[in-house]
């Protein structure tokens, strides 16, 4: 399961008209595929994966890159003022995820705690008394 769920792209990045020809597993499926690619970018920085929830801004952009992929799939046109946002906002989207991977964004995420190592407080043992 990725970062966004189909509502979550109809919310934000396409409307329902838009994706009603289309299934719901392959709309998740192209949403997991992007969530695959912020990872990418995101690995540089977090210890992965994310706990929920999802900052709003990471779903954003996940609903975002996902959408240019979907509308490649059902059918893009690069004339239309409509498509050519879909395209910006997928531009928009990888610039974002470059910008978080290099630390010029923050988004509040959670991450996975690690697991720390656990030391031992040095013990010191010696022989049989010196007599000093």
């Amino acid at each position: 399961m990725g970062y966004a769920t189909v509502s979550d792209l109809t919310t934000y990045s396409l409307p329902s008209a838009a994706v009603a020809s289309l299934s719901a597993p392959l709309l998740q499926a192209q949403l997991d595929a992007a969530s695959a690619v912020a990872d990418g970018y995101l690995r540089a920085r977090y210890s992965l994966p994310l706990l929920v929830p999802y900052p709003a801004d990471l779903v954003i952009q996940v609903c975002n890159y996902a959408a240019f992929s979907i509308m490649a799939l059902r059918g893009y046109n690069q004339d239309s003022g409509a498509d050519i946002q879909i395209q910006q906002r997928y531009l928009c989207a990888i610039t974002w995820f470059e910008s978080v991977e290099r630390q010029r964004i923050h988004p509040l995420v959670v991450e996975t705690a690690i697991a720390s190592p656990k030391y031992q407080f040095p013990q010191v043992a010696t022989g049989s008394n010196r007599g000093w």
